[in-house]
């Protein structure tokens, strides 16, 4: 789909309300929620290197235990108003 994760967000629920979610889009929707999420790992990584040069070891961890735990949230608020795609 696009390398914007709301605008796949905003596709799917378009096309979700029109019944008209495709196979097609369906595999390209989670293509790109891989990629985003590959991605987004690969970032903390190469932060997480910087960040140990100025942070003690708990204090870097506990600031990745909150950024997982807003990430949870958000996911958790996604479950819950995002539509399953249907099977046919």
């Amino acid at each position: 789909m696009s390398a914007c994760p709301l605008c796949d967000l905003k596709t799917y629920l378009r096309a979700y309300w029109d019944g008209a979610v495709a196979d097609g889009m369906a595999t390209d929707l989670l293509e790109g929620y891989l990629d985003v999420k590959q991605k987004l790992l690969a970032v903390r990584r190469k932060h997480m290197k910087r960040f140990r040069r100025i942070l003690l070891p708990k204090e870097l961890a506990r600031c990745y235990q909150l950024e997982i735990k807003f990430d949870a949230n958000t996911d958790a608020q996604l479950a819950l108003t995002v539509p399953l795609m249907e099977t046919d």
